[in-house]
C-alpha cells in the first residue's frame, strides 16, 4: 500500500471523515441549503481539494456517476475547479480517472465550459 499499512491508512480516513463531518456540521447550522449537497460538491466548494482525492482514491462515493452532480451555478466538480482556478493536480486527476464518465462538454447556467473557465 505504497508504504502505509491499511491501519494508518483507515486511522487517515477516520482523521478526514470527522473533520468533514464536523465541517458539515457548523456549515448546516448557517445554511440549511447546504446540507443537500454532495460530499463531493462540498468538497471543492470549500477548497479542500484533499478530501476531494481522497473519495475518488478511496472509492468513497455511492456512484461513479457523482462527478457528474451540479451546484446550484449549474457546475460540475470539473467546471467547479476549472472556475476557482482549482489545484492543476486535481484537474488532471480526474480527467485521467475519472474521464468516462465526466461530461467534460457540460455548460454551467452562464453557458461556459470548463476550457472556458480554464482559458479565463
Amino acid at each position: 500500500m505504497n508504504g502505509k499499512t491499511r491501519s494508518n491508512v483507515m486511522e487517515d480516513f477516520h482523521d478526514w471523515f470527522f473533520d468533514e463531518l464536523e465541517e458539515f456540521l457548523h456549515a448546516s447550522e448557517d445554511n440549511s441549503d447546504y446540507e443537500h449537497r454532495s460530499l463531493l460538491l462540498r468538497s471543492i466548494e470549500r477548497d479542500r481539494f484533499e478530501a476531494m482525492r481522497f473519495l475518488f482514491e478511496h472509492q468513497l462515493l455511492p456512484s461513479k456517476l457523482e462527478v457528474n452532480t451540479i451546484n446550484d451555478q449549474g457546475r460540475h466538480c470539473l467546471l467547479m475547479l476549472a472556475h476557482k482556478n482549482g489545484p492543476i493536480q486535481s484537474i488532471e486527476y480526474l480527467l485521467h480517472h475519472q474521464h468516462a464518465c465526466l461530461d467534460t462538454n457540460k455548460l454551467d447556467l452562464n453557458q461556459f465550459s470548463a476550457l472556458h473557465h480554464t482559458c479565463r
